[in-house]
Formats: structure tokens, C-alpha cells, sequence
């Protein structure tokens, strides 16, 4: 493993340290992973990083800890009022985000990602995320047209109708996408999506979601899915 490799790995294995650490404390920590207290709190404060071998260790005790914990988290970070969804604390917690990467990335695993497109604005940090742990393109739809740009345009909606527009640049009949979001909820944005990349002759690897609020969107998402949470 290269000095590059061994420091990339070394803070992906830290990160999943800090999240554990805001639900454990250090002397839990301190007995799940057999280390110091000292040694825990140097990495989680970045004073020095474990060598390959030791964060090795680390990560594979941490992955089972952390996937336990992840769904608890993630509502932990969200408020619910009536049909509101206040989710500020989930889309800021950049440790969360990074270990929800990687489990897309473990959903997904044996599927070809060539693209990640987030399918709203809240769902581009986590898109962002992913496409960088695996060195692929991010697709970000706007809904605003810019001059010399050439787009696909994308209607969604039932009542109120609006567009979408995606680059046409960024997708071609050798794309694999991957739809991401933060939230789920009716899926008109994401049927008209799924539809123009069909539509273009490229694939649909499949969708991650941190939350589902209903399941309506299921009649409209006929691809494979991981959902996090769902809500009533």
C-alpha cells in the first residue's frame, strides 16, 4: 500500500472511529477495540493516525458497531412535525455522510458505477462522497438552463409540473448511474430520471436513500433500492 493509500485509509478508518464515538465513550470504545483510552483520543482528535495493520483491526470491529448504530443515528439527526421533515443535522454531519458512502458503495458493490446523480440539492454532499471514494463523475440536475450548455430536459410532477435539466455531456448510452438522495418521498423526480436515462440508452445501477417517508414512491421506483429509514 502506498504512503497516499496508507493515510486515505487511515482517516477513512478514524471517521468511522468518530462516529462511533458519538454514541460510545472511550472506555466502551476502549474494550470493543482493545487500545488505550490515550490512543483512541489521539486519532479521534487527529493527533496521529493507526499504521495499515492496526487500522485494519480497527475497521473491521468498527464496520459492526457502526452498521448497528447507523439506522439510529440517522433518525437521531432528523425532526419529525406532522408531515415536516426537518432534516439540517443529518445533511451537516459530514462522519455520518462518509459511513452512508461506503454502505452505498457495500449495497452496490458487485454493480458498475460510472456516474452518481443526485436527484435534489440535498442529496449532492452524499453524491459527492460516493463518486469520490470510487473517482466517478457527479450529474447535479438544475433547473435553471445556462447559455452555450447543451441539456436533456426533464418534466416531473402530477398537479404542479416542473424541469429538470441534465447536461447532456455528462451521460451516454455507456453511463451506469446511480440515483442518490437524502429523502424519498412522492418519486416523481426520480421516474423522470430513470426514465430519460433509459431513454438515452444508458443503465440504471440502482438508488440510495437515507430516508423514505411513505412508500408511495415504490409505484413510480421500479429499480433496485437501499433505504436507510423509513418513516410511517
Amino acid at each position: 500500500m502506498k504512503r497516499e493509500e496508507k493515510i486515505k485509509y487511515g482517516l477513512k478508518v478514524v471517521n468511522l472511529l468518530k462516529l462511533a464515538k458519538q454514541r460510545y465513550t472511550y472506555d466502551a470504545l476502549s474494550h470493543m477495540l482493545n487500545l488505550s483510552t490515550t490512543e483512541l483520543s489521539r486519532y479521534v482528535k487527529g493527533r496521529v493516525l493507526p499504521c495499515s495493520e492496526r487500522a485494519k483491526e480497527m475497521e473491521k470491529k468498527l464496520k459492526k458497531v457502526v452498521k448497528i448504530m447507523f439506522k439510529n443515528e440517522v433518525l437521531r439527526r432528523i425532526k419529525l412535525d406532522m408531515t415536516e421533515l426537518d432534516k439540517t443535522n443529518l445533511v451537516q454531519d459530514l462522519s455520518l455522510l462518509k459511513f452512508a458512502a461506503e454502505d452505498a458503495l457495500m449495497t452496490f458493490a458487485d454493480t458498475r458505477i460510472t456516474q452518481v446523480l443526485p436527484t435534489g440539492i440535498y442529496g449532492i454532499p452524499l453524491a459527492t462522497l460516493i463518486a469520490e471514494t470510487i473517482d466517478v463523475d457527479v450529474v447535479v440536475p438544475t433547473e435553471m438552463r445556462r447559455r452555450g450548455v447543451e441539456y436533456y430536459e426533464v418534466k416531473y410532477g402530477e398537479e404542479y409540473v416542473r424541469s429538470l435539466y441534465v447536461p447532456q455531456r455528462m451521460l451516454s448510452k455507456k453511463s451506469s448511474v446511480l440515483l442518490v438522495n437524502d429523502v424519498i418521498r412522492y418519486g416523481y423526480r426520480e421516474e423522470s430520471l430513470i426514465d430519460l436515462i433509459y431513454r438515452i440508452g444508458a443503465e440504471v445501477t440502482g438508488g440510495y436513500f437515507l430516508i423514505a417517508m411513505g412508500n408511495e414512491w415504490e409505484k413510480r421506483v421500479k429499480i433496485p433500492t437501499k433505504v436507510v429509514v423509513r418513516l410511517y
